[in-house]
């Protein structure tokens, strides 16, 4: 029974709280501001964006806060990275000119502006008190369609960029903290494989989810908690990707032969929160 399936998975699982991160947190967390469709963009950002330890931007989301930093809006980024192909003259005049802003021009192209934004966020995680409860990406998933599957491709390298960081043993073994995103009103997060518990606050949610596979492996899937359940199921696209599903408990369990995509939709009364 699914029942007996859920005590399972939670003996022996990741456990996700994936709504935390939709409010400040009392303990360090790490926020990136991506480049994308300004209509992606909430009210919300401003105070999950205010509230980190870290900030950093890849160089075309800086152009998107530039003005809102400069009008004392929103907090300067700790740390600005990219190619620089996008940044405007003018972010890249204001920002080079503040000392608690650090610029670094990451020219590899074998990896995103994100990646490598990641990457440089990992080595200063070392420098905090305590391991973030989470990584949390602003945007990301709006604008060019190549543009969000690199983004979708760098939530998957997320992990293994995090394993490799001391700090984030604090997690516990086998742990690393999770990496959400948020785009609209799209809650998006990349599960690896094995097993993972999710306990969303499902009133800050419409219901409304999606688990998705996109590795190119074979991937099998059994889930509880859910409108319609997989058990065992063999995903894949060109067969069985299991959108417009919908959560029916507050307990979602998920088991996986290979990562997948789980997107769960946030309430625009959630989003369009203004606090600072």
């Amino acid at each position: 029974s699914f029942s007996s399936i859920r005590l399972v998975f939670r003996s022996m699982s990741t456990a996700l709280r994936p709504t935390d991160c939709l409010a400040p947190h009392s303990s360090p967390t790490c926020c990136f501001w991506l480049n994308g469709a300004p209509t992606s963009e909430r009210p919300l950002w401003r105070s999950l964006w205010n509230s980190a330890t870290l900030r950093a931007c890849t160089d075309g989301g800086a152009n998107l806060i530039v003005d809102r930093v400069r009008a004392s809006e929103l907090l300067a980024p700790s740390l600005i990275s990219g190619d620089m192909d996008s940044i405007s003259p003018e972010a890249m005049l204001f920002f080079g000119g503040r000392s608690d802003c650090e610029i670094l021009n990451t020219p590899d192209q074998d990896k995103t502006d994100l990646t490598k934004c990641l990457e440089l966020v990992a080595e200063r995680v070392e420098r905090l008190a305590s391991a973030p409860a989470h990584v949390l990406i602003l945007g990301g998933l709006s604008g060019r369609f190549d543009h969000s599957l690199a983004t979708i491709n760098s939530l998957l390298n997320a992990r293994g960029i995090f394993e490799r960081t001391g700090k984030t043993k604090d997690h516990g073994p086998d742990q690393t903290p999770p990496v959400y995103l948020i785009d609209g009103e799209n809650l998006t997060f990349v599960v690896g494989e094995g097993a993972h518990s999710l306990s969303p606050d499902r009133s800050l949610l419409t219901g409304m989810c999606g688990v998705v596979p996109f590795c190119q492996r074979e991937t099998r899937v059994t889930t509880s908690g859910l409108r319609w359940n997989l058990d065992d199921t063999p995903m894949e696209f060109g067969g069985i990707v299991s959108t417009s599903n919908e959560t029916v408990d507050d307990q979602i369990a998920i088991r996986t032969t290979a990562p997948l995509i789980v997107t769960l939709e946030v309430r625009s009364t959630v989003t369009q929160r203004t606090e600072n």
